[in-house]
């Protein structure tokens, strides 16, 4: 699912600093890495102020910002790493509890945010419900069918699977030490803590399946 939402209001709820209020676009280029110990992010942003203010874009806790690149027109490339462990803000707390993920593409321009997520139809309804409840008119673009690329090892899980290893890793199962556990875990996604462990077990065993042998 695809929104726009009014960029003012959604800086509000994430306590954007006035510094930002220059700021003309940002764009999530690519993840670079995403696992137990880091996530590593690059981004496109045109901001007319210092560099150094850019990290007020990032309100997570153990998050660094790097320069990368100015571009002649005055663009930033920025490589972003964020520590697991920190404690997430805003729109990653109203999108726990809806149980979605934030996917590519992720845009804030002058005006708005655009928003990608992927989860079920009853999640996707949530993260609406949750941002219009904080004051955060969302706008839906488009609904479509999720499709991985072939060379995905999610693209050998069922839905369940899926749904429970990327509920897993956005809540922090996966990092050290683990910020929950099956039983939470269970309870978010209601369903029984036995059916959560054998749905994980399964996706993990495929994955590594296909991540050491390749297929």
């Amino acid at each position: 699912m695809v929104v726009d939402v009014p960029r003012a209001a959604l800086g509000r709820m994430l306590g954007w600093p006035a510094s930002l209020d220059a700021l003309r676009s940002v764009k999530l280029v690519s993840y670079v890495r995403t696992d137990a110990k880091e996530v590593a992010t690059i981004w496109r942003v045109n901001f007319p102020g210092r560099p150094s203010k850019l990290e007020a874009l990032f309100p997570r806790n153990r998050t660094r910002v790097r320069v990368l690149e100015r571009t002649p027109d005055g663009e930033y490339i920025l490589f972003v790493r964020q520590r697991p462990g920190g404690r997430p803000a805003g729109i990653q707390d109203l999108l726990a509890k809806a149980g979605a993920h934030v996917v590519l593409p992720y845009e804030i321009n002058e005006e708005t945010v655009r928003l990608t997520y992927l989860g079920t139809g009853v999640q996707l309804r949530r993260v609406v419900a949750n941002l219009r409840r904080e004051g955060v008119e969302a706008r839906i673009l488009s609904v479509t069918e999720a499709r991985f690329g072939l060379d995905s090892p999610l693209t050998r899980l069922t839905s369940k699977q899926r749904q429970v290893v990327l509920t897993a890793f956005d809540s922090g199962y996966y990092e050290i030490p683990r910020r929950v556990g099956s039983r939470q875990l269970a309870t978010k996604l209601r369903i029984r803590a036995g059916t959560l462990v054998a749905h994980r077990r399964k996706a993990e065993a495929r994955i590594m399946t296909a991540v050491i042998l390749g297929h």
